[in-house]
């Protein structure tokens, strides 16, 4: 004791041996001293607080005990000093109580979670967010409260938990149910809690209230999805009066070459062509085996009007189901137009097109295939009186038109148009389309 409280022990001898003790403590340690030397039950180990000679306080573990001495009862009392352990204690509390009333004023939600799961902390955000109080939550299984019962999410988090006991950090988007039962969408951005060993013992996730954004995001998204969806509608009805101008500049030129009754049969299968072309351009998409018919019916008129020169093929892969398979009208006809002009009319004879449609992962192939000169020649002779290239007016749409269903859908169609070489020698061109499935 004379190293504890500075005073020697002649000095402790003549002293009151409760002033030393702090006045808050002094009363308490008072009552249960004589209740122990009655014999009365009370605690043998507590706290108190310690005044030194230099009017120091010191924090004491104190064990207590009625023995026998020279006759009497006494109490023996053993004491450690527990002062740099208090200090410690305070410290980080003071440093908890800012750390919590710092989290209760951020914007977002916090949680801190053990490593079973179960709810430890909560900020008043988070409370907000999720309609419960502290208390609820506190001492809960977090998936169990938040999540959905049997939902995906129950299952990902798992994972995620997986992941933080192994130290990785992890951002996602998650759904959560409140207790009003509405589900609300929070950004949640995890991070392991290590103890002093580096040994993970809990995660904290910062959560952010994201419904609203949500909201507006899909919300612009369809917004933008319509307005793409029109322009290409535009786009393939900009088609259609082009498609009508070149029909009929082939009918004229059919009507000068041959006599009234096969013209009125040709009148007539182009009319139906027509009404094929307005009722298909005005649909986002239209089934494959629609469009093949459509593709049909107009080789079948070009081939009449030259008949010497062009013939066709269309080929379809057994795993495409044309009925089930749907692509944007006029997709193709462009590229058709392009091999038929640029391709097998510059033939003598004999011009053939191939027409494959085949499977590639998550695309259906369209492969356009001519016999033609290739595309150096066709270039050459669209090229103007000052030597600058052509570019048809359905090439221009069709390209912007590819660019504009790639952004409705964040899809890609891709297009790559190369010659067709064999041994060394130019024998047309050939058109890939590439086609995502939905």
């Amino acid at each position: 004791m004379e190293k504890l409280t500075g005073y020697s022990i002649e000095e402790l001898e003549q002293i009151d041996p409760w002033s030393i003790i702090d006045v808050s403590y002094r009363d308490q340690m008072k009552q249960r001293a004589e209740s122990r030397l009655k014999g009365e039950k009370t605690i043998n180990r507590y706290e108190s607080i310690l005044l030194t000679k230099k009017g120091d306080s010191l924090f004491l573990d104190i064990s207590a005990c009625v023995i026998d001495f020279m006759g009497s009862k006494a109490i023996l009392a053993t004491c450690f000093d527990i002062t740099k352990r208090k200090q410690a204690e305070n410290k980080l509390k003071s440093s908890e109580s800012k750390y919590k009333s710092l989290i209760n004023t951020i914007g977002e939600g916090v949680l801190h979670v053990d490593n079973d799961e179960i709810i430890e902390f909560v900020s008043n955000r988070f409370c907000k967010i999720t309609g419960y109080s502290s208390s609820e939550l506190i001492g809960h299984k977090a998936s169990d409260i938040l999540l959905n019962k049997g939902a995906a999410e129950h299952e990902l988090m798992n994972g995620v938990l997986k992941q933080r006991k192994m130290g990785i950090s992890s951002t996602m988007e998650l759904p959560i149910l409140c207790k009003n039962g509405e589900i609300k969408w929070v950004l949640n951005s995890g991070t392991p809690i290590y103890n002093s060993h580096r040994e993970v013992i809990g995660s904290v996730g910062i959560l952010a209230d994201i419904s609203e954004i949500r909201e507006t995001r899909a919300s612009l998204a369809l917004e933008k999805k319509t307005a793409l969806s029109y322009q290409s509608r535009l786009l393939s009805a900009q088609l259609s009066p082009h498609f009508i101008f070149n029909s009929l500049n082939s009918i004229q030129y059919y009507v000068l070459k041959n006599n009234p009754g096969t013209t009125v049969a040709f009148v007539s299968e182009f009319s139906q062509l027509m009404r094929d072309v307005l009722t298909n351009s005005v649909n986002d998409k239209i089934s494959l085996e629609r469009e093949i018919r459509f593709l049909k019916s107009y080789l079948d008129i070009e081939s009449k009007r030259m008949p010497e020169k062009l013939s066709y093929s269309i080929h379809v892969a057994t795993d495409i189901d044309t009925e089930d398979f749907y692509i944007p009208p006029m997709l193709l006809q462009p590229y058709l137009e392009n091999a038929i002009i640029h391709g097998v009319s510059n033939c003598q004879n004999n011009g053939h097109i191939s027409i494959q449609f085949s499977t590639k992962g998550n695309y259906m192939v369209c492969q356009i295939i001519d016999n033609g000169p290739g595309r150096d020649a066709t270039t050459v002779s669209s090229d103007n009186a000052n030597g600058k290239k052509h570019q048809s007016m359905s090439t221009s749409i069709i390209d912007t038109r590819l660019s504009v269903l790639n952004g409705l859908n964040g899809q890609r169609y891709k297009v790559d148009i190369k010659d067709r070489i064999e041994k060394k020698i130019i024998k047309g061109t050939c058109v890939y389309l590439w086609i995502p499935q939905d």
